[in-house]
């Protein structure tokens, strides 16, 4: 079973036609009411919405393998799509999560993916989150060698330029200059009015930062 996006659905089946001509193919979309049927040998084609609904039906083909495509969608463990691919993983033997970006801020964005590929190995989100930090990057590195199979594009794309990034200064007026120390003396006053109950005003917190990046953004626009 390959779970994808619907933008890439008929992707997966023209390359399991080139390279498994034998294999029968079957993609389920929303338009196909009956799935493959009973008795099925070959590959279907899901998307991660439609198997939130089909799920279970594709179990009772009792598959060998899932496969998941950008599977950093499955990496929040309340979603939907997360539930879906957890509850129907555990359930097939092999397991294999495709994604380009499988950490986009944080190390813990990798627990639920690996709990996918690996339920009971690996330990609580909490525990996860505790142990390897950013600063310890390094040890999650060495502990994903049996897991993780990573390709950098310098290996897979040689012809690709390198990477240049510019930084370009853009400095407010004086006016906008004033506005935003207006701004930021708010907050600062907020900060020191609230005193040790900042944290329990997380929420308010982020809202008045967001305020700061608005304007500056808006000035350099």
């Amino acid at each position: 079973v390959v779970v994808c996006p619907s933008s890439v659905l008929y992707n997966w089946r023209n390359e399991a036609e080139k390279w498994l001509p034998t294999v029968p193919v079957y993609v389920y979309n929303s338009s196909r009411k009956a799935g493959p049927g009973p008795g099925f040998t070959g590959i279907v084609v899901v998307t991660w919405d439609l198997l939130i609904k089909v799920g279970l039906d594709l179990l009772a083909l009792q598959p060998k393998c899932v496969i998941a495509d950008e599977a950093h969608n499955a990496k929040e463990p309340t979603a939907q799509r997360s539930r879906a691919l957890r509850g129907f993983a555990k359930r097939v033997p092999h397991r294999l999560l495709l994604t380009g970006t499988p950490v986009k801020n944080k190390p813990s964005e990798l627990w639920h993916l690996l709990h996918c590929i690996s339920p009971g190995t690996w330990d609580s989100k909490a525990s996860f989150s505790a142990t390897y930090t950013r600063t310890r990057l390094g040890a999650l590195n060495t502990a994903l060698r049996t897991t993780m199979v990573r390709r950098l594009k310098q290996d897979v794309l040689t012809d690709l330029p390198d990477k240049q990034i510019v930084h370009l200064p853009v400095h407010l007026g004086a006016n906008d200059r004033k506005e935003y120390n207006q701004l930021n003396r708010e907050f600062v006053t907020w900060l020191k009015a609230h005193g040790e109950s900042v944290g329990s005003s997380r929420t308010q917190a982020l809202t008045k930062i967001g305020y700061l990046r608005r304007f500056v953004g808006r000035t350099k626009v």
